[in-house]
């Protein structure tokens, strides 16, 4: 009678999507709102549900299949979350940043109007420059 009992599959070798999941934050300025950059190949849903759960936010949030980018806010901590594969092109990373002007704005009470153009423009810049930094520190491929 064998007594031995099979050893359990051993799981640091497959690669999973937390696993090749990247991180990095900037913060917008002039507001200092905290943005989460994520990149991975894997399962979208599963690398920014750890990040949130690292952050305390308990909400669970799905993500379509093939998206090209992904914009989330958390009223709650005041941080703002971006998911994007590790290529991405200008375009994407366009429509992504456009959600966190119409963020800003809302949460700081600014109407977007001919009078708070160049709060827009300025806030976009930081974005911009912020979210291409991380994405480029990550090894992210970005092409117009």
């Amino acid at each position: 009678m064998n007594t031995h009992k099979k050893a359990p599959e051993n799981r640091k070798n497959k690669k999973t999507s937390v696993n090749t999941a990247k991180h990095s934050t900037f913060a917008l300025q002039p507001f200092g709102f905290i943005v989460n950059v994520i990149t991975t190949e894997g399962d979208w849903s599963a690398a920014l549900n750890t990040i949130l759960r690292k952050h305390g936010i308990s909400e669970r949030i799905e993500i379509k299949p093939n998206s090209a980018g992904y914009f989330y806010h958390s009223h709650e901590r005041n941080r703002i979350y971006m998911v994007f594969p590790t290529k991405t092109t200008a375009d994407s990373i366009l429509h992504e940043l456009t959600h966190i002007i119409i963020s800003v704005s809302d949460l700081t009470g600014t109407n977007i109007n001919l009078h708070t153009t160049e709060m827009i423009a300025y806030t976009l810049q930081s974005a911009f420059r912020g979210l291409t930094q991380c994405l480029k520190k990550m090894g992210t491929k970005i092409t117009i």
